[in-house]
């Protein structure tokens, strides 16, 4: 599952524990409390809450996770 904060920076989802999300991001962190969008249907929404390391962020899912 890709994660978008915009069209230029795409990150993947490496961890789901519930509704706390890991993702990594080869270029660029997004901001904390930014938020994500992701899912098929670009339905599923992210709000970053911790960084991690210099490429990998925690957040929460603000929509129901399911899978």
């Amino acid at each position: 599952m890709k994660l978008s904060t915009d069209q230029t920076n795409l990150g993947k989802v490496s961890g789901i524990r519930g509704s706390v999300i890991e993702a990594t991001f080869a270029d660029q962190l997004p901001r904390l409390y930014h938020k994500l969008i992701t899912g098929e249907n670009q339905d599923i929404i992210i709000e970053v809450t911790k960084h991690l390391d210099a490429k990998t962020i925690q957040g929460i899912a603000l929509t129901p996770v399911q899978g």
